[in-house]
């Protein structure tokens, strides 16, 4: 007998599906298009990222004052110079191309591959939708938290699915933008130390070596070395709230605990070392699967949100696609329903400051009491409780990679 139709419900909810990745794609063309009107406009291309590939192509110094120049590795300079090369107008609108691209992709493949396999399209639908809001400000601006973030999804999507070289390269690139997504990939290593921890290695060793091959040795090393004197000089623990970094030390100072920045960045060390250690706990416990994969995520981002050395309101980019599925796994009963609370309040806070963005004076003083650090701890602290209560059960996920045509490999992962 031939297969039954499915049911006009779940025709329905795909469509919804189908619907919601539609508005993803509707989002993201209106934003390269407000980037292709107006390039001048709320652009970093501008500020920062078109002179760093033109300086590097010039053989110019680097790095400068701490808040007037591209902070990131040599290597980053060397991808941005085909853009650089374009005229200011293009070169904006290819990098935001390629960003918008890459994270279109990386969230399709986290949704199909790592987030839980007990959602149906109408769950998917939801998380994919909650997942935007914090992804249009860097999309906007044309942040490289974006290609970040998708290095960071793309890398957890390949590891559930068994690509582990793939994984670690994803990673690398997001590390050679911003240095705390090597917090991400330690807790991978924790994980699968032996599938995943020497690629990761060579992959960053090769990144790192890249700019070799493109100037004189001689200036590369200089470059690397007012590199790493920037990074040590980029210290905002003093600045005015206005223009101090998003993360818990703004709460800090905004309720007036008696910490110093001493303590406040052992504390900080301290919470990524008792993550590791509580994911090796996990592991011990027999969590496995894209679950776990999936749960880690969430704890990284969250530190590398709330504790990282660099974060600024769009590094909340990070958190979009946890919010989304912590916020439909607690409202549908797979978490404790006392969950709902804490997820809930911080998904009003990061929505709630998303909006009040767009009138900046407002966005600014919302942003200045620390209702996103606030909202990162929120979730760290029920992730972190989910995960104690509600072991990570293995699940057969289908191993593909993004847009594949061949037929899904079956693995127990």
């Amino acid at each position: 007998m031939p297969p039954e139709p499915p049911a006009a419900p779940d025709r329905w909810y795909a469509a919804r599906l189908r619907a919601v990745w539609v508005l993803w794609f509707v989002v993201l063309v209106a934003l390269l298009s407000r980037g292709l009107i107006a390039p001048n406009k709320n652009s970093c291309f501008r500020d920062h990222y078109r002179p760093a590939g033109v300086n590097w192509l010039n053989g110019n110094e680097l790095y400068s004052s701490t808040a007037d120049t591209c902070r990131y590795s040599p290597a980053v300079h060397v991808a941005l110079v085909p853009f650089s090369a374009l005229p200011e107008r293009w070169g904006a609108f290819a990098w935001r191309l390629v960003q918008a691209s890459a994270l279109f992709v990386a969230v399709w493949w986290w949704l199909r591959t790592v987030c839980p396999a007990a959602l149906d399209d109408r769950h998917r639908s939801w998380v994919l939708f909650l997942t935007l809001p914090l992804c249009t400000g860097s999309l906007n601006n044309g942040q490289s938290n974006v290609l970040m973030t998708a290095g960071v999804l793309a890398c957890v999507a390949a590891v559930v699915g068994r690509y582990w070289t793939l994984a670690a390269v994803a990673i690398a690139v997001a590390c050679l933008f911003k240095i705390y997504p090597i917090a991400m990939a330690l807790l991978i290593v924790v994980l699968y130390p032996r599938q995943f921890g020497s690629r990761f290695v060579l992959a960053l060793l090769a990144g790192l070596a890249l700019p070799f091959a493109f100037q004189n040795p001689e200036y590369v090393a200089r470059q690397y070395g007012r590199w790493f004197e920037n990074l040590k000089g980029d210290d905002r623990s003093g600045w005015v709230l206005d223009e101090a970094y998003r993360d818990a030390w703004l709460l800090v100072r905004v309720t007036g605990l008696p910490l110093s920045v001493e303590a406040y960045r052992l504390l900080s060390v301290g919470a990524g070392a008792a993550l590791g250690a509580f994911c090796v706990a996990l592991r011990l416990r027999g969590d496995s699967g894209p679950e776990l994969v999936n749960r880690v995520l969430g704890l990284g981002c969250c530190w590398m949100t709330a504790f990282g050395p660099a974060t600024e309101s769009p590094t909340y980019i990070l958190l979009g696609p946890t919010v989304g599925w912590l916020l439909v796994e607690s409202w549908r009963g797979a978490h404790p329903r006392w969950t709902r609370v804490p997820v809930t309040l911080a998904a009003g806070l990061f929505f709630t400051t998303v909006l009040a963005a767009t009138t900046p004076p407002y966005g600014r003083q919302l942003m200045m009491l620390g209702t996103q650090p606030a909202a990162s701890l929120l979730l760290l602290f029920t992730l972190v409780t989910v995960c104690v209560v509600r072991p990570a059960r293995p699940t057969e996920r289908a191993a593909v990679l993004p847009f594949d045509s061949r037929p899904p490999v079956r693995n127990a992962a």
